[in-house]
C-alpha cells in the first residue's frame, strides 16, 4: 500500500460501517481479551468499538459485511502469516459496526433503524467516514433526498455508497 511508506495506516480512525453483519469471530477483528461491545461502546476493543445490533449478531452466509470490513479495516491478529497478507487498507483504524441485515437474508437489509440516530452514535465517537457498501439504486427519490439532507446537516463527515454489485449499467 504507497500510504504506508508515508505512515498512514488509518490511526486513530473509526470508520462506520453499516452492512449485513461482521463474523467477529475472524482473525481481523477477533480481540482475545475483550469481548464484542454489542450495543454499547469500548474503545479498548481492538478493533470493533461498537456493534450496534439492528437484525442480529451474525453475518450471513455470503460474508458481505465481514468482506467489507476486511477491505477497509481488517487487521490480523498474527503480524506473520499469511492472513496477515490481506489486511485492509487501513488495517489501524477501529470500526463501528450496525448490523442491518440478517443471517437468513443478508442480501436485503432492513429499513427499521433510524440513519439520523446511527449519525448522532458515530459523531459521538468521532467517527466521520461511513461506509454504505449496500447502495441503493440511483432512481430511489426518497432514499436519496434522506440522505441529501443528513449529508448536508453533516458536511464533516464522508458517506460513501457502493455503485451496486448487479455488475450492470444503469
Amino acid at each position: 500500500q504507497p500510504f504506508f511508506d508515508f505512515g498512514i495506516r488509518g490511526q486513530n480512525e473509526i470508520v462506520t460501517i453499516i452492512d449485513s453483519g461482521i463474523d467477529h469471530r475472524h482473525c481481523f477483528y477477533h480481540d482475545p481479551k475483550r469481548e464484542v461491545p454489542f450495543d454499547k461502546t469500548d474503545f479498548q476493543h481492538r478493533k470493533i468499538v461498537r456493534y450496534q445490533v439492528i437484525s442480529d449478531i451474525y453475518d450471513g452466509e455470503n460474508g458481505h459485511g465481514t468482506h467489507v470490513s476486511g477491505i477497509i479495516a481488517g487487521q490480523s491478529l498474527c503480524h506473520n502469516c499469511s492472513c496477515s497478507m490481506y489486511n485492509g487498507i487501513a488495517p489501524e483504524s477501529k470500526i463501528f459496526f450496525v448490523d442491518a441485515g440478517e443471517e437468513k437474508d443478508p442480501v436485503s437489509l432492513t429499513q427499521h433503524y433510524s440513519f439520523s440516530n446511527i449519525v448522532e452514535i458515530a459523531k459521538s465517537m468521532n467517527s466521520y467516514v461511513f461506509s454504505n457498501s449496500w447502495g441503493f439504486p440511483p432512481s430511489t427519490k426518497k432514499v436519496r433526498q434522506i440522505f441529501d439532507r443528513i449529508a448536508f446537516q453533516n458536511p464533516f463527515i464522508s458517506f460513501i455508497f457502493g455503485a451496486g454489485n448487479s455488475k450492470h449499467w444503469f
